[in-house]
């Protein structure tokens, strides 16, 4: 019985959206009926999934947390700086437009491409899709 009253906490704190130890309290946000908790302290942030329920892919997962981060605190992230799963993205923001742009490779090649999901925000022009592409040989 002692095992099981050690154990039953643990899995409840689990349970939370704890941010890191650095962070200050968070502020709810809900992107395309996913909902999240995000954290920040300076330019790094953080996105925690609150809601129930199965997201198909991690990198929708993570395209909704960095656009609920980017939400959330009215800054752009970081080029390069966002890193997640279906549970938790963090990034680091840039509010005053210094970030140096990741560096862009042009490639001359034929791509097959499909769409596996797409979704536009509420009031928003911008269409938002999971896109897998392989090189045409």
């Amino acid at each position: 019985m002692r095992v099981l009253s050690v154990v039953v906490p643990v899995f409840i704190l689990g349970a939370c959206a704890s941010p890191s130890p650095w962070v200050g309290p968070g502020q709810d946000v809900v992107v395309d009926s996913t909902a999240y908790t995000v954290f920040r302290q300076g330019d790094r942030v953080e996105a925690y999934r609150t809601s129930q329920g199965a997201i198909s892919s991690k990198r929708l997962a993570v395209l909704r947390g960095a656009l609920a981060m980017e939400q959330a605190t009215g800054c752009a992230l970081a080029p390069g700086s966002v890193r997640g799963d279906q549970a938790v993205v963090t990034g680091r923001l840039d509010c005053d437009g210094t970030a140096k742009p990741p560096i862009e490779i042009n490639l001359d090649v034929d791509l097959d491409c499909q769409i596996f999901e797409q979704f536009t925000l509420p009031g928003q022009d911008t269409t938002y899709a999971e896109i897998d592409c392989a090189i045409v040989q």
